[in-house]
């Protein structure tokens, strides 16, 4: 269930650093709660995956389902993969008919595919997995013989993958069912709809740098020369493929038309690279803002995508001497915004912040310190969760509720308005 709030933020929100800098446990704002908490440990459910004794592939996900919107959280380890789900009585479990090497999620947490760690890189086995209709199948996703740079799964269930010069298309059986050749291109980073809309990539073989959009059957889109930027860091699409965002290393963020590629708003600031989230409608978005030219994004601001793209009202601002480099993660329908921020002194030290729809900051976490406890998305040095970079990670659609790793596992909460 959807609900489409539009706002018109307009008046620049100040919170003391000192909540920041001082707070070294969970923080809540005054006249709000923490309504609900649930603690889920993986290392309870699934054995790590062998190729990395610290390793399970986890990911969290709001999902619809007919009783409303549901928390889970799909756990992948040597043997099986297991869902957790808000409301279920038992856990989903899947036996793996190999040892896994790391998992494939689509955007809305619906299908799974889980990798072989046998066949390694060149990806000779995989199982695909429905998780709604608890339907798996068991197929060979390198039919030709050619390595991949990845994989990609909608949440319609389509399944393609990515080479170096080629796009491959699988069918409703997951055979192969078409090659397309690009001569002269080398796609590197992907981000995807959540429905059968769109693919995105960079070519890097020579500059002027391009982002090229596929549909989900090969085909070109659109292109964008983007000229002599830096590298991109990181890619974010709308869930309806209308938006597409790219964050460059020094040189600012480029805002696309999803639809016919036309650039709708770039920004030539020399801002160290951040994040770019948009919401699942595609009306708002939250970009990074530096403070000054060159410097780090401290800032971000959220702004109305149907409103000329004005970022002019800041309502995040804290150049806090502990905390930088603000990081957008999710703004949901309702304009709430989960960020994280890291520790000057130790990157290794972050923490996730929750801002209300008026910019007003309601909830933070504690301190999170990588450890030897980590479960990442995915269990393979290329990432090939082209969505969820990162750690576990959600946020519900319309309310202020979280899912997010911490040291002692995955955790689940709701941050409640008191009076209301």
């Amino acid at each position: 269930m959807y609900y489409i709030i539009y706002l018109a933020l307009s008046v620049a929100t100040t919170v003391s650093v000192d909540i920041l800098d001082n707070a070294e446990g969970e923080w809540i704002a005054p006249g709000y709660s923490v309504t609900e908490r649930v603690l889920i440990d993986p290392y309870d459910y699934v054995t790590v995956i062998e190729n990395d004794p610290r390793n399970i592939a986890c990911q969290a996900f709001f999902v619809d389902t007919e009783q409303g919107e549901k928390w889970r959280v799909i756990m992948v380890g040597s043997d099986k993969l297991v869902v957790l789900q808000e409301g279920w009585e038992a856990p989903l479990e899947v036996v793996l008919p190999f040892s896994a090497y790391g998992a494939i999620y689509s955007r809305g947490g619906l299908f799974v595919i889980v990798r072989d760690g046998i066949a390694d890189m060149n990806m000779d086995q995989a199982l695909y997995v429905d998780i709604n209709r608890n339907i798996t199948k068991y197929f060979d996703p390198t039919p030709d013989g050619r390595w991949r740079n990845g994989m990609a799964v909608s949440d319609n269930g389509a399944v393609t993958a990515i080479g170096k010069d080629y796009i491959l298309d699988f069918d409703e059986n997951l055979a192969l069912s078409s090659i397309r050749e690009y001569e002269d291109t080398n796609f590197r980073y992907r981000c995807t709809s959540a429905t059968d809309e769109i693919i995105v990539m960079e070519n890097v073989y020579d500059r002027p740098r391009e982002i090229l959009a596929f549909d989900w059957n090969g085909n070109r889109l659109w292109e964008v020369d983007t000229g002599e930027r830096t590298v991109v860091t990181q890619f974010a699409v709308s869930e309806d493929g209308s938006l597409v965002g790219a964050s460059f290393t020094r040189n600012g963020i480029t805002i696309i038309d999803g639809n016919t590629g036309r650039i709708l708003l770039e920004r030539y600031d020399c801002m160290q690279a951040s994040t770019i989230a948009f919401s699942p409608d595609g009306t708002h978005m939250a970009i990074p803002v530096p403070l000054e030219p060159g410097g780090r994004p401290y800032n971000f601001v959220i702004t109305d995508t149907a409103n000329q793209f004005d970022d002019n009202d800041e309502i995040w601002c804290t150049p806090s001497r502990r905390w930088y480099f603000l990081f957008p993660d999710f703004i949901n329908n309702s304009s709430y915004v989960l960020f994280h921020s890291q520790d000057v002194e130790c990157l290794q030290i972050t923490r996730l912040c929750l801002l209300d729809s008026d910019g007003i900051l309601i909830w933070s976490s504690g301190l999170i310190r990588s450890n030897e406890r980590s479960f990442y998305p995915s269990g393979n040095s290329f990432n090939f969760d082209y969505h969820l970079l990162g750690y576990p990670l959600a946020l519900s659609m319309t309310e202020a509720r979280v899912v997010y790793q911490g040291e002692d596992g995955v955790n689940i909460i709701t941050v409640s308005n008191e009076a209301e």
